[in-house]
């Protein structure tokens, strides 16, 4: 049977042995087993390897013995013949010939498991490729342009040279028809040089994912989308929740890329969730106050706004005082304009509070190519800013600002606090637990409605005939289904307390509320435990106890009586050495630090965790009155 060319472990046995538990395949994610039983995982693969050794050895023994001696020798040269033989060349042998003694999978098939199968739908749309060749461009405008607006109304001028399918995001052009590796074309206010960088076949490992969603979010603005951020959202379906002053904007999130199926869209909902208020009116509540310019830089600085008079989102660097809508700035042109005047005669907006201060943005410019020349001066002048001692300092300023052939400048934007709104949710907001389950009610969507969602949004794209017909031009193509995958439902899981069974419900996934009947099965007492809190909270502190008792002692968790810490003053330097001083004491030997604090303070918070996790690693928990307010 030729058992020298037999191998002694199948590929699988050998995964199996190389992987960390047995049944694993070594590229896969570990599971989450128990890993204080790692070193008899290996005693045990270490007597398995002995084990099929022995076998081995006693087969070749008992099969030596069996072979008269002329067979023993051509055997031996046979042996010593296979040597030259290539190892690509020697017979496989199948899984089966040691099938005896692969050892027993950990994990079952998924055809074995337990559960029953079920068909489900996927959020993905069969996304069908055009097979012709792409042109990429790179694109240089002179003089140079910020807007991609206007760029791309420039590229329309010469939509006969350059063709109809023309896709373009700013600085890259990508094109079906092949132009030529260099083109300069001139308009009426720009001149344009095109060179062509590289050349896309789709089916390639190289394929332009990048134009496809660039063609997808041309698409989104058809269907008169707005674009936030990297999602697209309807304006014309706002939601509004007038007794919180918020207004959530339906959106999606797509995005096209290949996977097992092939090319696909995925295609999933989103909500920005923007306020009716505007920033004057949180200056407006905070300039009664003292100092209420460092108070309003605490609370708007790096907060982002959105402006709805072109959708679009800034982020706040910081408030211009000495600065009102009257103040007068430059435009492109070089001709003097108020701000009052500019946006009534380029959006049609009137502002009213003509003493509000200007909010302050600084724009990155990324990305500008020094020209030649330009680079050829600025090397003259820092090798002669060198040689001059006297200006040594100013040659470091001025050659930072230059970086492998690019520049980052840096642009001033002045926003009008009464045309922007804020967005997000506030602190005070998230901690409201009545405007959280209001908002919720609209971005939790549930399976079959996320679904019918979705569908009906790829089913509006097909109806609009400005799409269909883009899709046409570039031959490209959308399903119009979701994928459907198997899957498998299991059964409900038991979750063992120390006298009881319980199983949960599959539904819901929730056990919580039988924590409220059934004693836990491991459970750890507070024996000593500190709680902090400062003078004015007392009552809070001694409410949280006898909750805590009240409560514990159904579920068998015993709590003793806290020792007490009154912190002198609501300051973090005082709650750390408070705490700090009376863990050192007891030795670390503490059970749990809990805090009472005012308010949600991040410096506070930050501080006590940092202390509690670090300094003085010990379990700790913060609680806000908030809570004690709601009654929870």
């Amino acid at each position: 049977e030729n058992l020298e060319s037999r191998p002694l472990f199948t590929n699988r046995e050998v995964q199996n042995m190389t992987s960390r538990y047995p049944g694993d395949h070594p590229n896969q994610p570990r599971r989450n087993q128990d890993l204080n039983n790692d070193q008899d995982r290996e005693t045990q693969r270490s007597t398995e390897y002995d084990r099929k050794r022995k076998i081995k050895d006693e087969r070749e023994r008992q099969t030596s013995n069996k072979r008269p001696e002329t067979a023993e020798k051509s055997g031996s040269q046979q042996h010593t013949e296979r040597q030259d033989i290539p190892q690509h060349r020697r017979p496989q042998n199948s899984d089966h010939d040691i099938q005896s003694l692969a050892p027993t999978p950990k994990y079952p098939p998924i055809s074995a498991r337990n559960g029953r199968e079920i068909r489900l739908l996927c959020n993905h749309f069969p996304f069908r490729i055009q097979q012709q060749t792409i042109y990429q461009y790179a694109v240089e405008f002179t003089p140079e342009l910020e807007s991609r607006p206007t760029k791309r109304k420039i590229l329309q001028e010469h939509i006969q040279f350059l063709g109809d399918q023309m896709i373009f995001d700013g600085r890259i052009l990508f094109l079906r028809k092949n132009i030529g590796p260099s083109n300069k074309l001139m308009g009426s206010s720009h001149t344009l040089e095109i060179k062509l960088t590289r050349e896309i076949f789709p089916t390639t490992v190289d394929a332009p994912w990048q134009l496809y969603n660039m063609f997808f979010r041309q698409i989104l603005r058809m269907l008169r989308l707005k674009p936030i951020g990297r999602n697209y959202y309807d304006p014309q379906r706002p939601v509004l929740i007038e007794q919180h002053r918020v207004e959530l904007w339906p959106g999606y999130f797509t995005t096209i890329s290949p996977n097992d199926s092939g090319v696909v869209l995925v295609a999933d909902l989103t909500h920005k969730v923007l306020r009716t208020d505007t920033v004057l009116d949180h200056l407006e509540d905070i300039r009664n106050q003292r100092n209420w310019e460092q108070v309003a830089f605490r609370k708007l600085v790096n907060q982002i706004v959105l402006t709805r008079y072109n959708n679009r989102t800034y982020r706040i660097d910081g408030i211009e005082t000495t600065m009102n809508p009257l103040s007068i700035f430059l435009k492109r042109d070089g001709s003097p304009v108020s701000y009052f005047e500019y946006y009534s005669i380029v959006y049609n907006k009137k502002i009213n509070n003509l003493k509000q201060p200007l909010l302050l943005h600084r724009h990155r410019k990324r990305g500008l190519t020094i020209n030649p020349s330009t680079q050829t001066l600025f090397s003259i002048t820092i090798i002669i800013i060198i040689i001059t001692i006297i200006l040594l300092h100013y040659s470091f300023v001025l050659s930072s600002r230059i970086t492998k052939g690019k520049t980052e400048e840096e642009e001033l934007i002045y926003l009008i606090p009464e045309l922007c709104s804020m967005t997000g949710i506030t602190d005070e907001m998230r901690s409201d637990h009545r405007v959280m389950r209001e908002i919720s009610t609209y971005t939790r969507v549930y399976a079959a409605d996320r679904s019918k969602r979705v569908q009906d949004f790829v089913n509006e794209l097909h109806m609009n005939g400005d799409a269909v017909a883009e899709f046409k031009k570039w031959d490209l193509a959308l399903d119009p289904k979701m994928l459907s995958v198997q899957g498998r439902v299991f059964e409900p899981e038991k979750i063992l307390f120390k006298n009881s069974a319980h199983y949960v419900d599959p539904l819901t996934c929730d056990w919580t509320h039988l924590l409220k009947k059934a004693e836990i099965y491991e459970p750890l007492p507070l024996s000593r435990w500190l709680l902090v809190y400062t003078h004015r909270h007392e009552n809070l502190a001694n409410d949280l106890t006898h909750n805590l008792r009240q409560v514990g002692e159904p579920i068998g968790i015993q709590v003793n009586a806290p020792e007490t810490i009154i912190v002198p003053e609501d300051r973090p330097q005082a709650y750390v050495e408070s705490i700090t001083r009376r863990v050192k004491e007891l030795g670390g030997q503490v059970d749990i630090v809990v805090c009472i604090l005012a308010t949600t303070n991040k410096e506070r918070y930050d501080a006590i965790k940092r202390l509690c996790s670090i300094d003085l690693p010990v379990p700790s928990q913060c609680i806000t009155t908030l809570i004690f307010i709601h009654n929870n």
